[in-house]
């Protein structure tokens, strides 16, 4: 979420080049050499992580080392060929980089994904994982939210703005 863990590195790391301030990357660099780790494990601070506290980033990190000391297991009990990791879905993406202490209720519209959803969370933000509700209603859950509508309205060719103007989308030979 916050950092990247390199594993086999020789324990250095960097901040992401999007984090311009030369005091909020000197900052952050001294931050991410305090945080506890193994010999030859590196960082690189994301720019999600730059406003960050040492214990959030800390809690990331715990978070990063679990899933390599797991990777790490089953590499030495498989075979080969053998998947190690596979990457979160979208749901489980989506909610490590955009959910945080301002988001109030995650909806999810069954029961798999109510399931995915707090496993997700609670492996990184576990006091967050208790604000996943299942939608219970009759009516579908992007239609009861009047998501199915704003989505319509985005793939609309115009599209009116709260001042009263309008943006119109055409499409020409060349481009949109």
């Amino acid at each position: 979420r916050f950092l990247v863990l390199l594993p086999l590195s020789d324990g250095g790391g960097g901040i992401s080049r999007r984090i311009e301030g030369e005091s909020d990357r000197k900052e952050l660099k001294a931050l991410a050499k305090e945080l506890e780790r193994r010999a030859g494990v590196g960082l690189i601070v994301r720019t999600a992580g730059a406003d960050r506290t040492r214990r959030e980033l800390l809690r990331d990190l715990r978070t990063l080392q679990r899933l390599w000391e797991s990777i790490e297991a089953k590499a030495a009990a498989a075979r080969a060929p053998a998947l190690l990791y596979a990457e979160s879905d979208l749901v489980g993406r989506a909610l490590r980089d955009f959910v945080d202490k301002d988001v109030v209720d995650i909806h999810v519209d069954t029961p798999e994904s109510l399931a995915r959803a707090r496993d997700t969370l609670a492996a990184v933000q576990p006091d967050l994982a208790g604000r996943v509700k299942l939608h219970e209603g009759r009516e579908p859950l992007f239609h009861a939210h009047g998501i199915e509508e704003q989505i319509d309205r985005l793939r609309a060719r115009r599209v009116p703005l709260p001042g009263g103007g309008s943006v119109v989308f055409d499409r020409t030979e060349a481009l949109v």
